[in-house]
Formats: structure tokens, sequence, C-alpha cells
């Protein structure tokens, strides 16, 4: 009846149907009624208001049964009373305290419905420890398996297959994010049973979310069965040119930077230059150099030059090195407008560079030196 009293306090309505008609009970002081209510709210307990579960629902009327038997004594045998052994005692205390004395009271689906819709509304936190403080002081307190089971089937199929904005993910990953912390073995027990067969339903198209995913939830990979890994996998290795903005993501997850940097080893200077770096990740500098050092024509040496000089800050000093020694060699560059540009812009941003002294030195080490006098001081 305690549970009863607090749903009834959070609004459920069917709860405080129940509680009223105990409160009339106990005004009338109807004995027949109070039997008769006795007799039925275990049943209602399992249904509607799935505060316990069939099996449950046995144990504890095994519990009732026995307490009517203490109540109410009787012989066993002539001048033997009914005396329960200490070990049945102890197991209905377990029986009751496991099955419902330490859970909240809403549980099931109407626990559930609660707990998706704090998740959906717009003031649930996006930040994951903002999020499980708010989780772990509600219905996810000490909840049972089940509920944490369907709470994580519903948020990944939203954060996987549903179409919510960008805050709106947010808030369903906090949450993810925060059930893995609170309850780790269920929350695992969940994603093993849903998390392939939910990426299995989802279109080539839309694997680049499936992969951005694992970059927030790592430990979820190795529950992947082998044949979704596999084509995730291969998904990077062959990343559509509209996605290729991911490997800057990606190239810090360890079960994706092989097959990432083989994605960077094919890219194409078109691919590098429709994303806005914010820093120029090492191996997009490596094959930006690649690409230059074999440009075949001049218009190809002038392009990928402007695209190096406008990252001239974030290469390395052995990558700038690489520049200048290889620029001599191709007469593709040699011959292009825009190289002074790039000596230029390799002279003033790179900080590599100048601390090696003199940059017109290293022109001349490089047989650079017709374009000393390109290059201001």
């Amino acid at each position: 009846m305690e549970k009863f009293h607090e749903l009834a306090l959070a609004g459920d309505k069917a709860a405080e149907k129940e509680v009223a008609a105990l409160e009339r009970i106990r005004v009338t002081g109807d004995v027949r009624l109070a039997l008769s209510f006795e007799r039925e709210i275990l049943s209602k307990a399992m249904m509607p208001f799935e505060l316990v579960s069939h099996l449950e629902h046995i144990d504890l009327n095994r519990l009732l049964e026995d307490r009517n038997r203490c109540a109410h004594p009787s012989l066993v045998a002539e001048g033997e009373a009914y005396s329960p052994p200490g070990e049945l005692a102890r197991l209905h205390i377990r029986n009751a305290v496991t099955t419902l004395l330490k859970h909240p009271p809403a549980q099931g689906k109407y626990a559930l419905e609660r707990l998706l819709a704090d998740v959906r509304s717009d003031l649930f936190p996006r930040k994951k420890t903002e999020a499980q403080d708010w989780l772990a002081s509600g219905a996810l307190k000490n909840p049972r398996d089940s509920l944490v089971h369907n709470f994580v089937f519903v948020l990944l199929k939203d954060i996987l297959l549903g179409e919510d904005n960008f805050e709106s993910k947010q808030r369903l990953q906090a949450a993810l994010n925060a059930v893995s912390n609170l309850h780790p073995q269920a929350w695992r027990e969940a994603m093993l049973a849903k998390l392939s067969p939910c990426i299995r339903q989802i279109n080539d198209s839309k694997l680049i979310d499936v992969i951005l995913f694992f970059r927030l939830f790592r430990h979820a990979w190795e529950l992947l069965d082998v044949d979704v890994s596999q084509k995730l996998l291969t998904f990077i290795k062959e990343m559509p040119a509209e996605d290729f903005y991911a490997v800057e993501l990606l190239l810090d997850v360890d079960e994706f930077r092989a097959d990432v940097l083989k994605r960077i080893n094919r890219a194409t200077i078109d691919e590098i230059d429709s994303n806005i770096w914010f820093t120029l990740p090492q191996p997009i500098g490596d094959r930006l150099i690649s690409l230059y050092l074999n440009s075949n024509s001049f218009v190809v040496a002038n392009k990928i030059g402007r695209s190096l000089a406008s990252q001239a800050s974030d290469l390395t000093v052995e990558q700038a090195m690489r520049i200048l020694s290889g620029i001599s060699k191709n007469p593709e560059i040699l011959g292009s407008f825009d190289l002074p540009n790039l000596l230029a812009a390799l002279s003033k941003k790179n900080k590599g560079i100048q601390g090696l002294g003199e940059f017109s030195e290293l022109l001349r080490k490089y047989d650079l030196a017709a374009f000393v006098d390109s290059v201001p001081p």
C-alpha cells in the first residue's frame, strides 16, 4: 500500500482509486471488504501496476499463505501447532526485500513511460554527469533489470533509428551513458541483445551515424556480432566523400584508426578541401603532401599548393621539411605560380621551420635558391 500511496502522489489515477478504496474500508470497518482487498492486492500489484512479475507474485503469495497459517494457528498433528522453520522465514524476508521493498514504486510500463518523458523533455540535461544525477534519484535508483533493459532498448532505437534533432540526440546519449554507469551489467546485457539487430536495420547511407555512436560508446564495440563489426569497418575504409569529415573525429578511436588511415590514404584533394579542419590532422597533412609532391600538372600543383599554404601553421616540422625536400624533384611544382606563396607561408606561419634558422639557407639546401628573393625575409 505504501507503493500505491507513492504512485497516487505522483498522479497515478489507478493508484488513487486503490488508496481511496482502502480508506473507505478503514472508515467503515467493513471486514468482508478488507479480506477481499487483501486477497486481490497481490494480483493488482502484478497487473496493472507491474510492481511484481508473475514469478514474484507466486513468491509473495506463498508469504501471504504462510502468514495466514501463522496468524491462525492450525495443528499439523494432534497437540502440535504449525511452526515454520527459520530458513523459511529468512527466505520470505529476502523475497519481500528483493521483490518489492527495495524498488521504487514505479516499475514496468509506467516507470518506463516516466523515464522516457523525462529524457524527451527539453529540461533534461545534455551532460552525462548531470543526466546521471537526474536518473539516479528517480526510477533508476533501485530498478529491476527488466526496466533497465527496456529503457536501454528504447534509447538505442531512438538514437540510431530516430530522426531527432541534435540537442534531442544529445539528451538521449547522455541518458544512455548515465545508465551504463549506474547499472553497467544490465546495460551490457541490453546492448548485447539489441545493438547488432538494431544496426542491421539501418540503411548504408546512415551508417556514419552508427560509426560516430561508437566514438561516444567505445565500450559497446566489443558487444557487436562479427558480421556487424566487419560491415562497419568496411564502411570506414570505403567511406563516401560526403562523410569524409568524420575521419578527424575517428582517428582517436583505436578500433577504427587502421581503417581510417586506409581511407585517408585514398583521399582526393577535393575531399580534403571540401572540409574545414579546425586543426589539420597529421595523417591528412601527410596525404596532402603526397598529393602535392606527385602533382602531374601546373593546375594540380597550384590547387594543392594553395591548400597547403592555408594549413601551413598546422604542419609539423617534418612535414614542412618533406615539402621543401621534394619540390625540386617535380617540374610541375617548380613551374607553378603558387609555389612562392606556399614557401612564404611555411616561412611565416610554421613555427617548426622558424626554429631552424634562416629560411633562405633552407631554400638553398634543397635546390630552391631561385626562390630566395620571392620569399619576404
